[in-house]
């Protein structure tokens, strides 16, 4: 790289403002190629020389399966902790343990902060030590009421270690379902029956309703109709159609 006079300069120094140009801040950028959010496939004959930005590549958050043939990425030069990936089952029981499974990836050895907060709250935290290179964590927790829960994981080194703490951060979502219910079903399986020589319409109707332990025998079905999960009809004849209402 050269200054305004021909003279060659190195724009890799430490506070990243060797360019001639103001505006030319080595390191500042976005990455070249960012893979996030399930993508992935085939990349083949990509060359991402500039040192403006913050890496050649960057990939996140994703298992779909890739290759990457004849890529350049060099001039790319910084200290930098990236969260790669954050898992957590797609669904658990309200009171269940599961495992939230933490991939990172530092360019340097520096000790870190392992966060992770459900719904804006802390819900663990633990001083790690990263090494050079691939990190992965395992953290243990706990189901709390039923949602679609966000577990958002940060991962806080140094200053100094760590350039961009945007890349720090990633979340994973599960949903937490409430303990099983026993349902009941009351019908009528054949309402209309006498239509059937005529080819007339007839069908069942039906309503599911909560089972109480305390009711037994018809008792568990006598209740109000405000009691109903969902009910519905399905109607046979020269069509079939179903219609159901829940709530």
């Amino acid at each position: 790289m050269a200054a305004p006079d021909g003279t060659r300069i190195n724009p890799y120094n430490d506070n990243r403002t060797a360019d001639a140009d103001p505006n030319h801040i080595w390191d500042s950028q976005y990455w070249s190629l960012w893979v996030t959010d399930g993508g992935g496939g085939t990349f083949k004959d990509i060359w991402t020389p500039s040192p403006y930005a913050h890496a050649g590549i960057y990939v996140s958050d994703t298992e779909t399966p890739g290759r990457i043939y004849a890529m350049s990425v060099e001039h790319h030069v910084r200290n930098e902790v990236i969260v790669r990936n954050v898992a957590a089952p797609t669904r658990v029981g309200q009171g269940e343990t599961f495992r939230l499974e933490i991939a990172a990836e530092s360019t340097t050895a520096t000790p870190a902060t392992l966060r992770v907060l459900g719904d804006g709250a802390v819900v663990y935290e633990e001083a790690v030590q990263l090494q050079t290179g691939a990190n992965n964590f395992v953290v243990r927790l706990t189901a709390a009421a039923p949602a679609f829960a966000r577990y958002r994981v940060q991962l806080s080194p140094p200053a100094a270690a760590d350039t961009f703490p945007q890349n720090n951060e990633l979340a994973a979502f599960t949903e937490i379902t409430g303990q099983p219910r026993v349902l009941i079903v009351a019908a009528d399986p054949l309402d209309g029956s006498s239509n059937v020589d005529a080819n007339v319409s007839f069908g069942m109707i039906f309503s599911i309703l909560p089972r109480q332990p305390a009711a037994k025998g018809e008792a568990a079905f006598l209740r109000p109709g405000s009691h109903q999960l969902a009910a519905g009809i399905v109607i046979y004849g020269p069509a079939t159609v179903l219609v159901v209402t829940v709530g």
